[in-house]
């Protein structure tokens, strides 16, 4: 477990020397009975709420955090390569940068030209 804490800027950083300070204020503010019950519901992946006064008062374990962001990351590349295999590579249009799939508008008349249906 890599226990982490939120700043308000949103960004997690590792608890460190201060770990033990930190889970006994996710028992008192996490609205959770004990220390165990934190670790638990932090290796589920879930955050727990350590100060009641700032919107950006979470705790997390950071191991879980990135073992969900890789299994998301793999989800989202493997819908992407169903997509590509089912209706094409999506295509840029070098003038004005629009984003289509090859036959679909907006690249339906010419899509091996680069550009797109507006722009040709």
């Amino acid at each position: 477990m890599r226990l982490e804490y939120q700043l308000p800027s949103g960004a997690w950083y590792a608890c460190g020397d201060r770990t033990d300070e930190f889970l006994d204020m996710c028992v008192r503010f996490g609205n959770l009975p004990d220390r165990a019950t934190v670790l638990a519901t932090l290796a589920n992946g879930y955050k727990v709420r350590n100060d009641p006064n700032d919107w950006y008062s979470f705790c997390r374990d950071g191991e879980a955090a990135d073992a969900l962001e890789a299994r998301a990351r793999a989800q989202r590349e493997a819908h992407e390569r169903d997509q590509e295999a089912r209706h094409g590579p999506v295509l840029n249009c070098r003038s004005c940068g629009q984003s289509g799939r090859s036959g679909n508008y907006p690249f339906s008349t010419n899509p091996g030209s680069g550009y797109c249906d507006d722009c040709r």
